[in-house]
C-alpha cells in the first residue's frame, strides 16, 4: 500500500462538535474565504453545506473557482463554507453507509420505517439507526451551530445559506418553514415539493423573505419519500419566491411533472448569486447552458 500522506483542502479547519440536543456528534469543516485574513474587519456571508461528507469539498472547489478576480469571472460573493457532517470511520464503503443513515435520521421529521428498509437494502450497516431526529437536527443548527460559527469566525448573521440536496433539499425547505429568519437563502436542489410544511406556513403567513433557488432532476427516481407526493390528488405545489427586483413576493406554481430540471453540480451555489441581484430560478424549462448563466 502506497504510503503517501493525505491530501487536504487549503485554508480549511475541521472539528468533531458534540449536539446536546441532537444528541450526536458531528463533524464540522469550516472553508476560509480568499481574504479572511487580509480583511480583519470585514465580516463574511456563511454557506452551511449539508451532507458534509459528501458535498463539502464539492462547494468549496466551486465557489473559490467561481471567486477568481477577473472582472468576467468574479459571479458569487466571497464566504465562509461551512459543511456539516458526520464523523465516521471505515472504508470508504462503510463511511458512505454509514452518513447514508445518519443523514436520513436527521433530515426526517418522524419515523419512516419504509425509508430505513430501503437504506438498510442498499446502503447495510451493522446496527440500524432509526429516522424521525429532525426536528433535533434543526435545534441544533438554530440553537448550537450557528451561535459556535458566528463566535468563531467573522460570520455575517444577516446572510447565512442553507444548501441541500435530495433528502436534504427536503430538509432546507422544512427548516425554512419552520424558522423563515434563520436563513436569508435557501438552496434545494433535486426535492420533494413539502406540500403540507407549504401550506400549514402559508395559513398563517403571506410573505417568505428569502431568495430559494431550486432544481429538479429530469429522470429523479420515484422512490419511498416520493411515493406520497405522487399518490396526492392535488397536482400541484406551491412555492413563494421573493421577488426582490419588484419589491414584492409573489407565489410561484411548481406542476408535478412539468418542472424538471438537469441537475447540475452547480445547480445550488449558482443560486448564491449576490444579494443585489434577484434569485435566478429558471421554470418550467431546462436550465440554461453555463455560459448563460454566469453572464
Amino acid at each position: 500500500m502506497l504510503n503517501f500522506p493525505p491530501a487536504s483542502i487549503p485554508a480549511t479547519h475541521a472539528r468533531v462538535v458534540h449536539s446536546a440536543v441532537a444528541n450526536d456528534d458531528y463533524l464540522i469543516s469550516v472553508a476560509l474565504p480568499f481574504h479572511y485574513e487580509e480583511r480583519p474587519d470585514f465580516v463574511w456571508p456563511v454557506i452551511f453545506v449539508l451532507d458534509g461528507n459528501m458535498h463539502f469539498n464539492m462547494v468549496v472547489d466551486m465557489v473559490r473557482f467561481m471567486n477568481i478576480r477577473v472582472e468576467f469571472c468574479n459571479e458569487l460573493p466571497d464566504a465562509l463554507i461551512v459543511g456539516v457532517g458526520y464523523p465516521v470511520t471505515g472504508t470508504l464503503t462503510e463511511i458512505l453507509h454509514k452518513a447514508m443513515h445518519l443523514r436520513m435520521r436527521d433530515f426526517v421529521l418522524g419515523r419512516e420505517e419504509s425509508g430505513e428498509a430501503f437504506m438498510q437494502e442498499h446502503f447495510p450497516v451493522a446496527r440500524a439507526i432509526p429516522s424521525g431526529n429532525g426536528l433535533g437536527f434543526m435545534q441544533f443548527l438554530r440553537q448550537e451551530l450557528i451561535p459556535l460559527i458566528e463566535t468563531d469566525y467573522r460570520a455575517d448573521p444577516s446572510d447565512r445559506t442553507l444548501l441541500g440536496h435530495s433528502m436534504g433539499a427536503n430538509f432546507a425547505l422544512y427548516t425554512l418553514f419552520h424558522h423563515p429568519d434563520l436563513f436569508q437563502r435557501c438552496v434545494a436542489a433535486s426535492f420533494d415539493p413539502v406540500l403540507d410544511q407549504e401550506q400549514a406556513f402559508a395559513e398563517n403567513n403571506d410573505s417568505l423573505p428569502v431568495r430559494l433557488p431550486l432544481s429538479l432532476g429530469r429522470n429523479q427516481p420515484t422512490g419511498p419519500r416520493r411515493a406520497k407526493v405522487a399518490r396526492r390528488p392535488a397536482d400541484h405545489a406551491t412555492v413563494r419566491r421573493p421577488a426582490h427586483d419588484a419589491g414584492n413576493h409573489n407565489r410561484h406554481t411548481l406542476r408535478h411533472g412539468a418542472v424538471r430540471l438537469p441537475v447540475r453540480p452547480a445547480a445550488g451555489v449558482l443560486g448564491l448569486s449576490r444579494p443585489a441581484e434577484p434569485s435566478r430560478l429558471a421554470l418550467p424549462c431546462q436550465s440554461p447552458p453555463l455560459p448563460r448563466l454566469l453572464r
